[in-house]
């Protein structure tokens, strides 16, 4: 094989190994940011042991590689549902190029297939439509005892660099769920 070629395809493997080292650290400073913030939100002893756990399963599905949609030129979003119930958590991260759903309860987590949200409320929260969400929890009904949401978007500079982070928690409404047809 020639050099030049070889010299090209390392340069090529290095730049891609690089990327996905600074996608990784950089998603471990988003999730730290993340939780952060979540606490000063609600600082709770059950919400802060919660948003903890959260933290690590974040970081530590992207230490697994399972987040290959990580790109820091476009925004990503976080959806974490938390149902008061059954102590579970449903969780969502996706921008345009991929998500990771999964669910989590005591430390455990489970990856899913299929989103738990509708996509109604999903582009409520990339087009940032805080007012909408609010309107719909007002016209639709919270769902008492149904779950509480953490929204999370993140936006970048051309460099890569966070330009900003927005978070917004509110309740459960009819239609923000995705419909599960049970078959019998």
């Amino acid at each position: 094989m020639n050099k030049l070629i070889l010299n090209k395809i390392l340069l090529g493997l290095l730049t891609i190994i690089t990327m996905n080292c600074y996608s990784q650290s950089d998603f471990i400073r988003i999730s730290n940011d993340i939780y952060k913030r979540a606490i000063k939100i609600n600082n709770s002893k059950k919400f802060k042991k919660a948003a903890r756990i959260d933290n690590k399963i974040r970081k530590e599905i992207i230490r697994k590689g399972k987040i290959s949609f990580l790109d820091s030129s476009e925004p990503l979003f976080i959806l974490d549902g938390y149902d008061l119930e059954t102590d579970d958590y449903y969780t969502e991260i996706w921008n345009s190029k991929g998500f990771i759903s999964y669910d989590s309860n005591k430390k455990k987590y489970k990856k899913n297939e299929e989103s738990y949200y509708s996509e109604e409320l999903k582009l409520l929260i990339k087009d940032w439509s805080i007012e909408t969400i609010k309107k719909n929890m007002k016209e639709k009904g919270i769902d008492l005892g149904g779950y509480d949401f953490y929204a999370t978007a993140i936006y970048f500079l051309e460099n890569g660099e966070i330009y900003e982070i927005k978070n917004f928690s509110f309740s459960q409404y009819e239609g923000c769920l995705k419909e599960i047809i049970l078959y019998e």
